[in-house]
């Protein structure tokens, strides 16, 4: 499942642990990505396995929120990268 969400003050919104803890990820997969201001993931990335502990976390793509518009080729380099 993609997980996107801003990064505000170096972690991703309560809102989104929130709606982790309360699912079984047994035998899934999160793939995070978020938008920051420049603080990239911040803590987000180590804080998500104590919220979704039984899913698997692939590696994330991060773009700043002032270059959105320009990120086409990177996000997907980034979804092929992935293997899906």
């Amino acid at each position: 499942m993609f997980v996107g969400y801003p990064d505000w003050w170096s972690d991703a919104p309560m809102l989104l642990y929130s709606f982790l803890e309360s699912y079984d990820w047994e035998g899934k997969t999160l793939i995070p990505f978020c938008t920051s201001g420049g603080s990239g993931f911040g803590r987000s990335l180590d804080n998500l396995p104590a919220s979704a502990p039984s899913a698997t976390i692939l590696e994330g793509f991060h773009v700043n929120g002032s270059s959105v518009d320009g990120a086409a080729e990177d996000i997907a380099a980034w979804l092929s990268g992935l293997g899906l």
